[in-house]
């Protein structure tokens, strides 16, 4: 997730969010702003590193910071406008541009419709949807009843997103006909989500945290790279 507004305006800490690993393959950036000319920058930009598959469009994040800027969330409210930012996007790049989404402000504003038939008439090749309203922020009932109907009039691939701690959280989501399903926060707290949802065997938690480890040291020389700064030795003992 990455400010296009900081990025037009060349600010160095932001560009150095887009620093990736030699071997990372389908790798995307998640643009955030409300401003088409600087989504367009920023979107030129990411498209002439080279490295990235795809740039998406925030229009789900409901902290306060990213909201008051008229970004993230508060777009739900205007799907016109998340209509012309996606064209500035899908002008200014032959990456595919997707959208991330929630379902609208609160229950009694159900926007999601809309910012379907915004996504698709812009171009956007998917939609990721948080299956929640921005009122709820990131607890509450995840509304797959809701994710359903719009898997069915869908003419884009639909993502789910959503609470997804678990083989079962999963399997539910998987259930609505979703194309994908988008794991975030619970990766965080459970790195190892991924294996238990392909059924293979965990890791243990010494495991885990050495290979963590081994990738940071790795990270570290291109991150410094990227600063202009010269890196500094890790050791992993």
């Amino acid at each position: 997730m990455v400010s296009a507004a900081a990025l037009a305006h060349q600010h160095l800490p932001t560009n150095e969010l887009l620093a990736t690993l030699p071997d990372e393959k389908h790798v995307s950036v998640q643009l955030v702003g409300a401003k088409e000319e600087e989504l367009a920058f920023a979107t030129r930009h990411v498209s002439s590193l080279g490295r990235f598959c795809e740039v998406n469009l925030n229009a789900g994040c409901p902290m306060t910071k990213v909201v008051r800027t008229g970004s993230g969330a508060k777009l739900v409210e205007s799907p016109e406008k998340v209509y012309s930012l996606l064209k500035a996007m899908r002008e200014n790049t032959a990456l595919a541009v997707t959208l991330k989404t929630r379902l609208g402000a609160h229950p009694a504003k159900t926007a999601i419709f809309e910012l379907l038939d915004a996504a698709e008439r812009a171009g956007a090749t998917q939609i990721t949807i948080h299956a929640r309203y921005t009122s709820q922020m990131h607890s509450g009932d995840v509304h797959l009843d809701l994710l359903r109907e719009v898997v069915n009039r869908a003419k884009i691939p639909v993502c789910g997103n959503g609470s997804i701690r678990s083989s079962a959280d999963c399997q539910a989501m998987a259930d609505t006909g979703v194309s994908a399903i988008m794991i975030g926060r619970a990766a965080l707290a459970a790195p190892d989500i991924f294996n238990e949802l392909k059924g293979a065997a965990q890791r243990d938690l010494k495991t885990l945290f050495r290979r963590h480890l081994q990738l940071l040291k790795a990270f570290h020389p291109i991150f410094c790279a990227a600063r202009g700064d010269a890196a500094r030795s890790m050791t992993l003992d």
